[in-house]
């Protein structure tokens, strides 16, 4: 029987090509050159997507920056000894747990240098092995282990340049996340986030490509499918998988599920118009009950590449500090003195002038860039309120918070520092919290709250009376000011009920050793009822609308030269 160098090429190619192994070759950087099937399968990446990145499927310059990532141990391990073999746990694109064994060799080979790798499973039993998440934790959720935005985004990007087959997008959550969140300690919520990642996992979904966590209860997914209509069951199995009851401990809870769905080129051809119609019909989802699939429309959102664009001017403006704040007066009601000012979010837009918080203030929160302005504001704020401390030292200012915001882990330490640096500023900063942002009780935020009191920031309760609990919030939070909102304020001249109301608030406000801030206030009648009333500050149209920082200090000097 014949047999040469050549046949014996041909059948080696064969064997690596049918192996149960992953097989792999990479050029002397560590970019793919050819990958074997079994390699395509157990990682979850097809071969035509791998070819010409790198090994960890992000650029290496990325990768290498950590000294404890995986991928700079293989560099330093080929570099110094040709050589790298370690058993690693690893998750694939779907969040699927890998037990395998990685093997590199470096061979030379006509003035260049390759690497011909091994990927074997092995015991998932095995214990003392490293976990590594493909390779960095950077790029996976650090309660599920799922990859996150970034990884989803580029798969996703890559998927739309390649495919001839149609893409489905998915962005699905909880039906009422931040109620359950609210109500668990920590670890509760994450072990429901696991529990709802592993029921999905050993779900049989087919064309899945990409199962992702973004952030808390938000989930993504994407699937190549030949007919759109096909996609339909495999959202209906992850509706279903909650069907069972989940455990913590003796208690059993039952999720319901909330999902948008878009798909190429229908509804975008790039990965982030995608995403957003998707997130637009969750939305739409949600508002109309929950528990449920929607299929994106162009109804939803007409002007869905606009509202992209929109948001990335608001990130610019955000980095070029075009926010400023436009400052309110407050009036003591009793004296008639200019006691402090609210300060107001106004965008300072290069072509369209000055805009106000109805004009960006949603697409703000949707973009994740709330707390972003806040600090923003705040720095603002607190410049403009040490210069006024020095002509009167009786201003305040107050500025606007969500319990979010409160929540966000260098809220206090931030606070905290800019009083240090500025000592004058003490127990005139107030914050202000809306009792609808509060949602329900919660012991993080009582000790965030008690945090900032103790560095001397006041607080207040806006909008009191608007919400569904705001007894219970007076019960359970510690605040110093109360502001009846102007619904209850418009008409309590003429309105018999108004007045029995507001006059309540303030009583209740007294008995807890509140101080009341009324506002609305649009005509001398209303400042003269409320003054009758006892309530000590007011706010609004009749007594000054809010005003630039110049405008702000012609009107402190002002109220100094009439005293």
């Amino acid at each position: 029987m014949l047999f040469n160098a050549e046949i014996e090429s041909y059948l080696l190619s064969k064997l690596c090509f049918y192996s149960e192994e992953g097989i792999f070759i990479l050029d002397d950087k560590l970019n793919y050159l050819w990958v074997n099937h079994s390699f395509e399968e157990t990682i979850g990446f097809p071969a035509d997507y791998l070819m010409g990145k790198p090994l960890s499927f992000f650029p290496i310059e990325k990768l290498i920056q950590n000294k404890k990532s995986l991928t700079y141990r293989i560099l330093q391990s080929l570099q110094n000894t040709g050589y790298f073999q370690e058993d690693i746990n690893c998750l694939n694109p779907h969040g699927i747990a890998l037990y395998t064994n990685l093997t590199i060799w470096q061979i030379p080979y006509q003035q260049h240098i390759y690497f011909v790798g091994l990927l074997r499973n092995r015991d998932a039993n095995a214990t003392n092995i490293p976990q590594y998440h493909l390779p960095q934790l950077s790029y996976y959720n650090q309660f599920t282990g799922l990859p996150n935005r970034s990884v989803f985004i580029s798969l996703l990007s890559e998927y739309l340049l390649d495919t001839y087959k149609q893409l489905v997008v998915v962005r699905f959550s909880i039906d009422h996340f931040d109620t359950i969140s609210n109500a668990l300690p920590d670890e509760d919520v994450t072990s429901l986030l696991k529990q709802l990642t592993q029921r999905i996992q050993n779900l049989t979904l087919n064309d899945l490509k990409m199962f992702a966590h973004f952030n808390l209860s938000d989930f993504a997914m994407f699937f190549e499918v030949s007919d759109i209509h096909l996609i339909r069951n495999e959202l209906e199995q992850i509706i279903n998988s909650c069907e069972l009851p989940f455990t913590l401990g003796k208690d059993r809870f039952y999720l319901h599920l909330s999902m948008g769905v878009s798909h190429h080129n229908s509804h975008g051809e790039q990965a982030d118009i995608l995403l957003r119609a998707a997130e637009h019909a969750l939305a739409y989802q949600e508002r109309h009950g929950g528990d449920g699939i929607h299929w994106y429309t162009h109804q939803l959102n007409p002007n869905l590449l606009e509202d992209m664009k929109f948001k990335a001017q608001l990130r610019d403006a955000m980095n070029e500090q075009q926010f400023i704040p436009y400052y309110q007066p407050k009036f003591d009601l009793q004296t008639g003195q200019l006691v402090g000012f609210e300060a107001l979010v106004r965008w300072q837009h290069p072509e369209r002038g000055i805009l106000e918080p109805q004009y960006f203030l949603q697409p703000i929160i949707e973009s994740q860039l709330s707390y972003d302005l806040f600090c923003q504001m705040l720095l603002t704020v607190i410049t403009d309120l040490n210069t006024w401390q020095q002509l009167n030292k009786d201003i305040g200012i107050c500025i606007n918070a969500d319990a979010s915001e409160f929540c966000q882990p260098t809220f206090v330490s931030f606070v905290k520092n800019l009083l240090s640096i500025n000592p004058k500023c003490q127990n005139q900063l107030h914050i202000e919290v809306t009792e609808s942002s509060l949602m329900s009780k919660n012991d993080q935020t009582t000790e965030i709250f008690n945090q900032l009191q103790k560095i001397g920031v006041l607080l207040a309760l806006d909008d009191f009376g608007t919400g569904y609990a705001s007894l219970s919030y007076l019960s359970y939070y510690n605040f110093d000011f109360l502001k009846i909102d102007k619904s209850f304020v418009k008409d309590i001249d003429t309105n018999a009920t108004q007045l029995s109301i507001v006059k309540s608030i303030i009583t209740l406000a007294k008995s807890l050793n509140m101080q009341v801030i009324a506002e609305g206030i649009e005509y001398q009648k209303q400042a003269e009822v409320l003054k009758q009333l006892g309530c000590e500050y007011a706010q609004g149209y009749y007594f000054g609308r809010p005003m630039d920082a110049q405008a702000a200090t012609v009107m402190i000097l002002e109220h100094l030269h009439q005293q």
